[in-house]
């Protein structure tokens, strides 16, 4: 030690933190880059988008296939057609369904010797079966029957359909074949 030096006093201990004292303001938030946030945006799009495609698909496979009676057409096959129906589900001929419709017959009440009534109609269904398979209906195991466009039974333009007397279902179609 220097002889010269001299001695210092002692130094009083540093004071405790002020309690009372602010801590200093955090930094202010920076709102995400702009892509970023369009990401985000992006993303929540296409969740609605899927949510809403979800609920369009689970709608349409409550009524998958089914049609409005007035657009059924000759050698469509459909299932669960009851009394008297305004739509009905279209299956694959392939598969087993319930009918198949032979086609339309348009305002019964003009047909030739036909005077409107339900037996008139279903004797043109009846004549329609034979056009359509090749086969007369009284030499076949099945049954015809019709609706009206407005999906009951009537007389006016009628949609004719053959199903299984037995009411079984049918797999394949009845449609004579095409080719020469």
């Amino acid at each position: 030690m220097d002889d010269n030096a001299t001695p210092q006093p002692p130094q009083p201990p540093a004071p405790p933190p002020n309690p009372f004292v602010v801590p200093p303001p955090a930094p202010p938030v920076v709102p995400p880059a702009p892509r970023a946030r369009m990401l985000k945006q992006l993303r929540a799009v296409a969740i609605v988008v899927v949510v809403i495609v979800i609920g369009l698909a689970v709608a349409g496979h409550i009524g998958r296939g089914s049609v409005s009676t007035k657009d059924l057409d000759a050698g469509m096959c459909i299932r669960n057609p009851q009394g008297t129906f305004k739509s009905a589900h279209r299956q694959d001929c392939a598969k087993p369904h319930d009918a198949e419709i032979l086609g339309w017959i348009d305002d019964v009440n003009t047909l030739p010797v036909l005077q409107g009534t339900p037996s008139d109609a279903a004797k043109a269904c009846v004549d329609r079966f034979a056009q359509y398979t090749g086969t007369p209906l009284d030499t076949s195991t099945y049954h015809v029957g019709y609706f009206d466009k407005k999906g009951t039974i009537g007389q006016a333009d009628v949609l004719c359909f053959v199903r299984s007397a037995d009411g079984l279902q049918l797999t394949g179609s009845l449609a004579a074949s095409t080719t020469s």
